[in-house]
């Protein structure tokens, strides 16, 4: 008997030789290495992120791209949290894809609703697109519709490419005369850029705001970063703010993350936040040239950007706001009016507690070597929308600027190394006993469950 090539593929009795199970189970092997797989997930792109995947159909089964967990401070942070991939559908009629990130088709518990973010081309900014199912974790389950020939990129989080925003920020600084300061390189030799508004580095005693965004690529706290660029563009504004500070901002602090689709680390796997390592010029040259910008402008005010993304209303727009403390008597008044007026604009919510003075995070080294005032995070909302993040980041910079208009040029002339010294010497104590106590809790309640668990496993 002859059988044309559709039925060759199409009809298991070709191999039913003995009407057995393996003659089934050869068939539905040779016909999954025959048939065409129209259906494909693309990860070659710059900042695309995903873990291992396979193809099954019209179904798609991938994992989340897990970064190592910093262990610092006493403080474990996962930020194997994001996506970035695109479908592509090669057949020549439109098809629906069901998206499995880690999990599968039989899981009951992804029971709330997620926003999955979308684009034709990941070069061009994503937009919300369609609405998905997530435990906010790590799984997600999504039902993609693709037309013929159809190629779409989807991510859980606004995620932008290196490249566009580079472009972004130079053109924004050519129109608004920021100057570029190119103050090192990367792990990859990328550009590490900042840009100045205002005077020239030591030329002035006008306060220094110091903005940094991107060190958590998939954050979109870039646009923060952009809009205040933006203000800054229009001569009218740029005028008058520059008449109280200079400005230097820093838009993409690790881009080689930007690039490899990282959560949180640089191209070392390390976090370039939490890990803020000043020391290590091989494995972390981004944080250790932005520490050594940083040193040569002494910031007054410092603002570190990032962003909620997938968590909906467990999280909230909000700084945190560490300790009156560990400022000095002289800028603690100035810091304590300024807190107040952000958590008004963050609908009175804050951050407290160990995270807001980790003494490995850039807010608190700021503040111990220069007494820089810190909101370190600034946490934006994805659901705010790009605009809103936009708008916040500049209000959070008329306010700024609004208080120090009101306040002594004298809060801002920097403190003498020796009150420094011994204020850094109260800080990092009172740091390091508060570190130890979360460890050995943490520690003690570990034992416990411990114990429970083996106490159950006993009884069974």
């Amino acid at each position: 008997m002859r059988y044309t090539f559709q039925e060759f593929i199409n009809t298991s009795s070709v191999f039913d030789l003995n009407g057995g199970d393996d003659s089934t189970d050869l068939f539905k092997t040779v016909q999954k290495i025959i048939k065409k797989q129209d259906m494909k997930l693309i990860k070659d792109f710059s900042g695309a992120s995903v873990g291992d995947f396979s193809v099954d159909g019209n179904e798609i089964y991938a994992g989340i791209f897990e970064e190592p967990s910093v262990k610092v401070d006493g403080i474990v942070h996962d930020y194997g949290l994001h996506f970035c991939f695109g479908v592509s559908n090669d057949s020549g009629k439109g098809v629906s894809a069901d998206i499995y990130i880690n999990t599968d088709k039989s899981r009951g518990d992804l029971i709330h609703d997620v926003k999955i973010y979308m684009a034709k081309n990941p070069g061009e900014e994503f937009a919300y697109g369609i609405i998905g199912k997530t435990d906010r974790k790590k799984s997600y389950s999504f039902l993609l519709s693709l037309g013929a020939n159809e190629t779409v990129y989807v991510a859980n989080a606004y995620v932008r490419q290196y490249e566009r925003v580079s472009a972004i920020f130079k053109e924004l600084a050519c129109q608004g005369h920021g100057e570029k300061i190119i103050y090192g390189r990367s792990v990859e030799g990328r550009e590490l850029s900042a840009y100045r508004y205002g005077s020239e580095i030591g030329q002035d005693d006008k306060p220094e705001v110091f903005i940094v965004s991107g060190w958590h690529p998939p954050e979109g706290d870039t646009f923060g970063t952009e809009g205040i660029a933006e203000i800054l563009s229009d001569d009218r504004e740029r005028e008058e703010l520059l008449k109280s500070v200079n400005i230097t901002i820093i838009p993409i602090g690790n881009p080689d993350g930007f690039v490899h689709g990282f959560n949180g680390c640089n191209l070392k796997l390390r976090n370039v936040y939490w890990d803020f390592d000043i020391n290590n010029k091989d494995e972390m040259p981004e944080t250790y040239f932005a520490w050594k910008l940083m040193g040569k402008i002494k910031p007054d005010i410092y603002f570190d950007f990032h962003g909620y993304t997938f968590q909906g209303e467990s999280k909230f727009l909000s700084s945190y706001i560490k300790p009156l403390l560990f400022y000095s008597s002289r800028r603690r008044m100035f810091a304590e009016n300024l807190n107040r007026r952000i958590i008004e604009r963050c609908g009175g919510k804050c951050v407290k507690g160990y995270s807001t003075f980790a003494p490995s995070t850039p807010g608190c080294r700021l503040t111990s070597k220069f007494d820089t005032i810190t909101y370190a995070k600034f946490h934006f909302h994805i659901d705010d929308g790009i605009s809103g993040i936009k708008k916040m980041a500049c209000d959070l910079l008329k306010i700024t600027i609004g208080e120090i208009k009101k306040t002594n040029s004298s809060v801002f002339h920097n403190n003498t190394a020796s009150f420094l010294s011994l204020h850094t010497i109260c800080c990092k104590f009172y740091t390091y006993i508060i570190g130890y106590c979360k460890i050995k809790v943490n520690q003690f309640v570990k034992s416990i469950l411990k114990s429970l668990r083996q106490q159950e496993k006993s009884n069974a």
